[in-house]
């Protein structure tokens, strides 16, 4: 009963939760992403599945040693696999019942970094950030190569970064041309003759994310990754003497790879536990064998994939070449989903959860429901927004019910918009450097403050009725989350709602000087749809429209298509998974923002493929390219959504 009382339930952590083996896996990505440029030739494909089939079997050999040796319990009916899809990951080996237990993982076989402040194993960079720790304790157990007792889990780690890193990367060489423009160029590491992965961001890439949020983190990313190396070689004596100026050994490029590699695999693959209570620091783990788990969450059930499959299997069975826009725009039709998802319903489609049992010292894997032989072991990565997948495990999820977008980023400026709206609405019309009336100043600032009192009060009624720990309203109004925000599925900060129908319609006042009546019959409904015009307008804002951010994504899944088709690859079974993207992209380009003309969808169907079928590979997307494409499409299919 003591060791059950200690069962803690797994929590995940922004960058710390559980992991994904390769960057492009996922079991649930836009359909047609599942599909790549095709080699040149057919021998060049065979020889390249042949390499990833033999790396893939090599690496399942190292990782099933250590798992022996370091006395990981795996179920007979759980295995390693692989797929062109969803890279590496956990199987069915047979049919599973739910609530059976997988795989049994010590803490001892995990790479751990302890609680902050708590005493270090070999002083590995006390009291720093636990990403840091973990980091640092990765590269010692690196440098110690067979000598550690790691060696064989280390070996099975991806070889490549899996995030975008800063333009700053190590893994990319900067020189100059004639013209004084910077020619980047991927640089080998540590000698192995691996390169950096496509998705490490230049700072064009990062231009192209244009959702200013996205371009944000991966700016703050590089710098959190640099200060974090700087501060290594700083505080810990054994990471000094291998990067610091003059070390003997590689070239400092080297070395500044390798720690870059090692952060980029805790902010990817750690699992995160209250093992010492709710509320109480997180323990961080690398989890062998766990960490291959790949995600599903939260899917919405507006979604008909089958109908979809159905489509695109009868649009494979002929050639890409052939294709008409009538035969795509019939095929689409089949697929009967009219609208956009608008939020819940959806349902949880992971498959297994992990507990970490802090009595018996072992991180438990579970089935949650019965399980088919061949079906994948997916977990929960968490309830997030596509920020921190595209950041931290770099895929998108598409149509993710938790996805949201920054309207505005405080309060502050959600009133300030509200002003400018209000002035516009009554006529108030102000010459450059002309100034309100005192009694129009009077008026928005009294209406600013009943705002500020909705506000305070929907914050507060948000925390269950509670202050912020340092008390107050004031505290209560900056708490945990500044920025306001719209999420899928139309469902606006409940804050910001609060404001704009205080603004647009103060309560009367009940005499006590606060506020405190009743609001307009309406007003809500008033404020909703002002915050749909603030949607409109943050759509409106990007560099780039959603209907061309279609086409250009339609033209690459042509594209691969094409070149599928062109070097005989291409058939019903094959083909399926693009001629899946190729229709899901066209049904979004018929209902976003708010549904064109047929006219015009045809028109774009038209040029597309007339396009890609001139020029094929001037239309293929690269890792970034297509990264950034799909996380932006899906930032302004939230606000689309919500106009």
């Amino acid at each position: 009963m003591a060791a059950a009382a200690r069962m803690a339930s797994a929590t995940a952590t922004k960058g710390g939760c559980a992991p994904r083996r390769e960057v492009r896996r996922n079991a649930r990505r836009h359909p047609g992403t599942h599909a790549r440029a095709a080699a040149s030739t057919s021998t060049e494909r065979d020889q390249q599945e042949q390499k990833s089939q033999r790396d893939a079997e090599q690496a399942t050999a190292m990782l099933l040693d250590y798992l022996r040796t370091a006395k990981v319990q795996a179920a007979k009916y759980v295995s390693v696999g692989t797929d062109a899809a969803q890279g590496r990951g956990l199987y069915a080996a047979e049919d599973i019942e739910e609530g059976a237990v997988l795989a049994v993982v010590p803490f001892d076989a995990c790479l751990h970094a302890p609680v902050k402040g708590d005493e270090q194993k070999d002083g590995v960079l006390a009291n720093s950030f636990w990403g840091m720790r973990l980091a640092a304790a990765i590269v010692r157990e690196h440098l110690r190569g067979e000598e550690s007792p790691y060696c064989g889990y280390l070996a099975c780690l991806p070889a490549l970064p899996p995030l975008p890193v800063a333009p700053s990367s190590p893994f990319v060489d900067v020189d100059v041309d004639d013209d004084g423009e910077e020619l980047r160029t991927p640089r080998e590491v540590d000698g192995s003759g691996a390169v950096p992965h496509p998705m490490s961001f230049s700072w064009e890439d990062v231009k192209e994310i244009q959702y200013n949020e996205g371009r944000l983190n991966v700016d703050e990313w590089g710098y959190l990754s640099a200060q974090s190396f700087l501060r290594a070689t700083e505080d810990d004596e054994a990471l000094r003497s291998t990067f610091g100026d003059g070390a003997d050994g590689p070239t400092p490029f080297v070395p500044r790879a390798l720690w870059d590699w090692a952060v980029s695999c805790v902010h990817s693959r750690t699992f995160g536990a209250e093992l010492l209570g709710e509320g109480e620091p997180m323990d961080h783990y690398m989890v062998p064998l766990l960490d291959l788990l790949n995600h599903r969450g939260d899917e919405s059930t507006c979604e008909t994939d089958a109908d979809l499959v159905e489509a695109a299997t009868t649009l494979a069975s002929t050639s890409p070449s052939s294709w008409t826009a009538d035969a795509l725009i019939s095929a689409v039709a089949q697929h009967d989903v009219a609208t956009l998802p608008r939020g819940p319903p959806y349902v949880a489609a992971d498959n297994v959860e992990w507990i970490a049992d802090s009595g018996g010292a072992r991180f438990v894997c579970v089935t949650k429901r019965e399980l088919a032989t061949g079906e994948q072991l997916c977990v929960s990565y968490g309830e997030r927004s596509n920020d921190d997948f595209f950041l931290y495990y770099a895929f998108v999820p598409p149509r993710n019910p938790h996805d949201d977008v920054v309207l505005f980023d405080h309060v502050d400026a959600c009133l300030e918009w509200c002003a400018n709206v209000y002035f516009k609405e009554t006529s108030v019309e102000l010459r450059d450097g002309e100034q309100p009336s005192p009694d129009a100043l009077a008026d928005i600032e009294a209406r600013a403050a009943a705002a500020r009192r909705a506000f305070d009060a929907a914050a507060i009624a948000a925390r269950g009725g509670r202050d912020a720990d340092s008390g107050g309203l004031e505290a209560a109004r900056v708490d945990r989350e500044p920025r306001l925000k719209v999420l899928a599925g139309m469902r606006f900060d409940a804050r910001m709602l609060s404001a704009i129908a205080c603004f647009f319609s103060p309560p009367d006042d009940d005499g006590d000087g606060k506020g405190g009546g009743q609001l307009a019959d309406g007003a809500v409904e008033a404020a909703q749809m002002r915050a749909r015009a603030r949607c409109e307008e943050v759509l409106l804002s990007f560099p780039t429209s959603l209907a061309d951010d279609l086409e250009r994504l339609l033209r690459s899944e042509l594209a691969v298509c094409l070149s599928m088709d062109a070097d005989g690859s291409w058939d019903a079974t094959v083909g399926v998974s693009a001629a899946a993207g190729v229709l899901e992209t066209i049904r979004l380009l018929g209902v976003s923002p708010t549904p064109p003309e047929l006219d015009d969808v045809r028109a774009r169907i038209v040029r597309a493929l007339a396009e890609t079928q001139a020029d094929a590979d001037s239309n293929a997307l690269t890792g970034s390219e297509r990264l950034t494409l799909e996380y932006r499409v899906e930032k302004k299919l939230v606000l689309a959504q919500s106009q």
